[in-house]
């Protein structure tokens, strides 16, 4: 079975790797770019704690200097691992989505002193700072990249799509849904969908999905990568 992964390159390459050592092929077709911001963490301010909902903050909390004891809490799993990379260590994963996240936060940490850094980028899907400022936390959010949008697809891959070698398509949004709807028909292939099942991490990101006519259209039970993968047929 061929995956096509849509994720920008340094979060498909990784999940590339997890596939095939699952059994499954892969192609890589990212729909979105991601675009560092410049963050410079503001000198008359001390922070109790970073919250990350992506991955792709990463760069920007190690480019910072922040005290490596800093405790980072992270969404999900991927994230805790790209950071078990750099000199952090206090790495706290929720395992799941915001909810879980803001959860986490509230058992580990007591609303009070210093404010939370929470970075993010430009687009979030859920507002975490506001479900933390509900819940008594102070947070500072500042954006730390922006994901641009792909124009046009992957050539190799317009070449695997039309060829019919592509059997599934994980989709990580709605709005990442939306970009590849448009490279199928930009690339005059949207009947092909009818040839694939399309993964989808969430009901919205399937709405968007069912724009066009799939083999199935597949939903995760809950909004993570883990979840995602476990539609997956066993190989």
């Amino acid at each position: 079975m061929r995956v096509l992964i849509t994720r920008p390159f340094s979060e498909a390459e990784p999940l590339a790797e997890i596939l095939r050592e699952r059994g499954f092929e892969t192609c890589i077709s990212p729909v979105m770019e991601i675009v560092p911001l410049e963050f410079i963490p503001p000198s008359d301010r001390s922070y109790r704690a970073v919250v990350l909902t992506s991955g792709n903050a990463v760069g920007a909390l190690v480019a910072a200097k922040l005290p490596p004891d800093l405790p980072v809490f992270c969404v999900g799993d991927a994230t805790a691992r790209r950071l078990a990379a750099t000199e952090f260590t206090d790495i706290r994963s929720a395992s799941g989505d915001s909810e879980d996240l803001v959860a986490l936060i509230a058992r580990d940490l007591k609303p009070a002193g210093d404010p939370l850094l929470y970075l993010s980028g430009m687009m979030i899907a859920a507002d975490i700072g506001a479900a933390l400022d509900d819940a008594g936390f102070a947070v500072d959010r500042h954006v730390v990249y922006r994901a641009q949008g792909i124009a046009t697809p992957n050539e190799a891959v317009v070449a695997a799509l039309a060829a019919g070698s592509v059997d599934g398509v994980l989709l990580y949004s709605p709005r990442s849904a939306r970009i590849f709807l448009d490279h199928l028909n930009c690339a005059k292939l949207d009947l092909m969908a009818k040839e694939m099942t399309a993964y989808c991490i969430s009901n919205a990101a399937a709405d968007v999905a069912r724009n066009l006519q799939w083999r199935k259209v597949a939903i995760a039970s809950r909004p993570t990568q883990k979840d995602l993968l476990a539609l997956l047929p066993k190989s």
